[in-house]
């Protein structure tokens, strides 16, 4: 409550706008507890979460004039009330054909579904292609500040660190069994964080942390309450360091209390921020693109391309980037709201069909979908689409094969 108050004491606004304000980012709350109601924590509550944690660190601006980076300079004029409405638009709709559609129910059926086991073969072949193409991602090692120093992947394209991902995935099973998978999941860790990449390790995390918490749902009792707190103290404590990350990779101090402090703020959520504000203000300024961001996005998805998208149309326009996508960028610089309506179907029907059979081919979509929910709703759809469409099936037939043929 105190913080409440002296956030309205600092905002300098009448008493209708502040209040409206508000009201509007409440209600946005409301329909993740709503979520998290009807669906515990699952899918949907999740990517609910990662869409509207984008509005903390711009409410934070707005009442208080102090952020981080891009956002905290007030470049761009924040256009509150259709960042707020634009957000409550996807995420009622999102979670009104959740409920109607019952994505609950088909995702805790993939949940159950039991992994078969592989070779020996299968699980080397995964951690090799995991480091693999994590050298292929990330061929230099060191803290890089420029995102263009962190991605001068060796193979053209942009998403090949997602295909590491989809390989650590693979090997799940045998995290807890195998010395090889242990060993394979610390270095990719290890390797991606030191090259300052965290929308990855922070899906991938939080990805498993979710899908253990679902299987685990059933349970009841101490240990359950126990093993969930634990898990939520991990998931924390990982933010944190998340956080000191990338305070470090800006070259400032970094001590416990300002790491937790800077939760609400972090580098991430308020650089995408802003870009979910510029996206707003170019097509009040310029017009809409008349579908080309989407264009965009469906052709990026495919291995070795990269077409131009949305750091192009910002930066062609004198608008500072410093790095991302949020998930309603291309909605509102291609069609404007009615952008919005439209999106918001269209990606809830294709994240639909991803839970639609019972079978170990779409348990594994189903795993990287969650653990790609940071990397698709702050950074674009096009890295996830590509391990969706392309990279799982990839190896998933290649693990069928070795594990039918090989001895």
């Amino acid at each position: 409550m105190t913080i409440f108050v002296m956030l309205l004491n600092n905002s300098g606004l009448n008493n209708y706008s502040t209040i409206s304000i508000w009201i509007g980012f409440i209600t946005n709350l409301v329909l993740i507890f709503i979520s998290f109601y009807v669906n515990g924590i699952d899918f949907i509550t999740f990517y609910l979460i990662c869409t509207t944690a984008l509005l903390f660190p711009i409410m934070i601006q707005y009442f208080t004039n102090s952020s981080y980076g891009d956002l905290s300079l007030n470049l761009v004029f924040l256009h509150m009330p259709q960042l707020i409405n634009y957000n409550y638009i996807y995420c009622f709709l999102f979670l009104l054909l959740s409920i109607i559609f019952d994505y609950r129910k088909k995702e805790l059926d993939l949940v159950e579904l039991r992994f078969n086991n592989k070779k020996n073969l299968t699980i080397v072949l995964n951690n090799l292609v995991a480091v693999l193409f994590t050298f292929v991602a990330f061929p230099r090692l060191g803290f890089s500040s420029s995102a263009n120093e962190r991605f001068n992947m060796l193979l053209p394209g942009h998403a090949w660190n997602q295909l590491a991902i989809v390989a650590l995935i693979f090997n799940f099973p045998y995290l807890r069994k195998k010395t090889s998978v242990k060993l394979t999941y610390l270095f990719v860790v290890s390797w991606f964080l030191i090259n300052g990449e965290r929308a990855d390790i922070t899906g991938l995390v939080l990805g498993i942390s979710i899908y253990i918490l679902m299987k685990k749902s059933g349970q009841k009792g101490l240990g359950k309450i126990l093993r969930a707190f634990l898990i939520f103290l991990f998931l924390f404590l990982f933010l944190v360091l998340l956080n000191s990350i990338a305070t470090l990779r800006n070259g400032q101090e970094v001590t416990f209390l300002s790491e937790v402090k800077g939760l609400l703020t972090t580098p991430t959520t308020s650089d995408v921020g802003y870009l979910f504000n510029v996206a707003i203000d170019y097509e009040q300024c310029f017009g809409t693109l008349k579908g080309q961001l989407l264009k965009a996005n469906l052709i990026s998805a495919i291995p070795f391309t990269s077409p131009s998208g949305f750091n192009t149309f910002t930066e062609a326009v004198k608008y500072f980037n410093p790095g991302g996508e949020p998930i309603l960028a291309m909605p509102i610089m291609d069609f404007g709201i009615k952008g919005i309506y439209f999106v918001s179907i269209l990606d809830f029907l294709f994240f639909r069909i991803f839970v639609q059979y019972k079978n170990l081919f779409f348990k594994y979509e189903f795993i990287l979908m969650l653990s790609s929910i940071p990397r698709m709703v702050w950074y674009g759809r096009s890295y996830a689409y590509s391990s969706i469409l392309f990279f799982v099936p990839i190896l998933f037939i290649v693990n069928y094969f070795i594990d039918k043929y090989s001895k």
